[in-house]
């Protein structure tokens, strides 16, 4: 749709640009919703967005025909859903299938992108601990298993870069 030029290559990745500012938009007034009960979230949620928007790795990505602008998206949509999920116990399962698909997604795209449930397993523990809720971590758990059985056609072939010793 877009021809065959390099601004054609290029455009998926201006498209996830695009997104991620909405979605740290959006996720920057969630996490502001519980502190403020909804008097400062529009900033917040401004000054997220204004920070990402102007920031030179951001500009530099959405720029570039690679899969970094989609990880970034990606990441941030897990984070939304694990947030709607465990803390504001929203719809489980719309909720928990975004996750499970937004985080096997994010780790489809980068084998970095692994670190983005590993990070929000110490969060899961940790709200589920100060919180003393078990709830929200059994439907984050389910979630993640689900986002794990996605991502096992590709867990082997992940794996087995563990047996490659050119990168030791």
């Amino acid at each position: 749709a877009a021809g065959q030029s390099d601004f054609a290559l290029r455009f998926l990745s201006l498209w996830a640009s695009v997104l991620a500012v909405a979605l740290i938009y959006r996720l920057a007034r969630l996490l502001g919703a519980g502190e403020a009960r909804g008097a400062l979230t529009a900033p917040v949620g401004t000054v997220a967005a204004l920070l990402l928007a102007t920031n030179a790795f951001q500009l530099w990505y959405a720029q570039e025909a690679r899969m970094y602008s989609w990880l970034l998206a990606t990441a941030l949509v897990s984070a939304l859903a694990l947030w709607q999920l465990v803390v504001r116990r929203g719809n489980g399962w719309l909720w928990g299938g975004v996750y499970a698909v937004a985080t096997a997604w994010c780790v489809y795209l980068h084998l970095y992108g692994a670190l983005v449930p590993l990070a929000q397993i110490l969060f899961v523990v940790g709200w589920s601990i100060a919180t003393r809720d078990g709830r929200g971590f059994g439907r984050w758990l389910a979630a993640a298993v689900a986002a794990l059985l996605l991502f096992a056609p590709w867990l082997p072939r992940a794996l087995g870069i563990f047996g490659f010793s050119g990168w030791r």
